[in-house]
């Protein structure tokens, strides 16, 4: 469902929008001038980002913001209690018509990393020292799964610590 707008006509409706909202002009005029439109209608961040590839704003000096979320805030108020979905999903993009307030819940829902990692994970066969995942050496938690061996040897490894400091 892409139900956004592209375009430089929407960047300027946005810029007025802003501006009637007593926005400085230099801020305004900072903003866009760290995002260059692609041609899928994503305005790229084109400064700071943090690792995860979200775009990094001062509009003022002092706190950063998150690009996305300033423009979006500044547009249609803080969405207290809600995060930010790029629709388009891209995380550098600032085009306010690309993004939308929702629960964080949802966000997780709509996003790919959750059924990606799972994926990922599913493809592996032995932990990361070389035992194979197996039912019997395989412990399940809500967000990850353990090799066994891994524990035992991990817990006879802080035993000898133990005794040896003692």
């Amino acid at each position: 469902m892409t139900h956004y707008n592209n375009g430089r006509a929407f960047e300027w409706r946005v810029r007025d929008a802003l501006t009637d909202d007593g926005y400085d002009v230099s801020v305004i005029s900072r903003f866009f001038a760290k995002a260059s439109q692609n041609r899928d209608g994503c305005w790229i961040w084109t400064a700071s980002v943090n690792k995860n590839g979200y775009g990094r704003f001062w509009p003022r000096g002092g706190d950063g913001w998150l690009a996305h979320r300033w423009i979006y805030s500044a547009l249609y108020g803080e969405p207290s209690g809600l995060v930010i979905d790029h629709l388009c999903r891209v995380p550098a993009c600032v085009n306010p018509g690309h993004l939308e307030a929702v629960p964080q819940v949802e966000n997780v829902r709509r996003g790919l990393a959750g059924e990606t990692t799972r994926l990922r994970m599913l493809t592996k066969t032995h932990c990361a020292r070389g035992h194979e995942w197996t039912d019997e050496n395989t412990k399940v938690t809500p967000r990850q799964r353990k090799c066994r061996a891994c524990i035992r040897e991990d817990s006879a490894r802080a035993r000898e610590r133990r005794r040896s400091a003692a």
